[in-house]
């Protein structure tokens, strides 16, 4: 794997706090181990705290790191997406879709993005569908066509009656 060499910094109070908020829960877990067990948590936490491992912050927001996220699909609606919930290094899906994974059909479907517009009438930042395909626009909740997009002008044209 290719190393990234961008940096994000965090204020030292900031990972001082999850560190000790890291070691706070990590305590507590070796306790309940430890009255689960009947045993004293003191050997315990002195055997888990032998090995250190590192912190990598990953960008979800970087197409580039595609890999930390879900490779499974879910139905929002009327409407199947990619998951893209975080794993765990190694891993291709999160822990809702471990056990159950939900694998693309094999059938084609329509494929559609999403795409955000400033609604100018009312002020509102507004979602809708395009397909890239044919330019149609359609609406979130419903999935009716509600609009066209033109490539060329990169303008939406929107319908009168999804208006209301």
């Amino acid at each position: 794997m290719e190393s990234n060499t961008s940096q994000l910094p965090v204020p030292s109070f900031i990972w001082d706090s999850l560190m000790a908020t890291m070691k706070a829960q990590s305590r507590r877990l070796v306790d309940d181990i430890a009255k689960t067990l009947g045993q004293e948590p003191g050997p315990l936490w002195k055997e888990v705290s032998k090995q250190q491992f590192g912190v990598y912050l990953v960008d979800m927001n970087e197409p580039t790191n595609e890999v930390f996220q879900c490779q499974s699909y879910c139905v929002c609606g009327q409407v199947e997406r990619p998951c893209k919930k975080p794993v765990v290094f190694g891993k291709k899906y999160c822990s809702e879709h471990l056990q159950k994974p939900q694998i693309r059909p094999t059938i084609t479907l329509q494929k559609l993005r999403l795409i955000k517009y400033y609604d100018e009438e009312t002020g509102d930042v507004k979602l809708v569908y395009l397909n890239p395909a044919t330019n149609e626009v359609f609406s979130t909740e419903t999935l009716d066509l509600v609009g066209e997009w033109n490539h060329q002008e990169k303008t939406l044209a929107l319908f009168e009656t999804s208006l209301n």
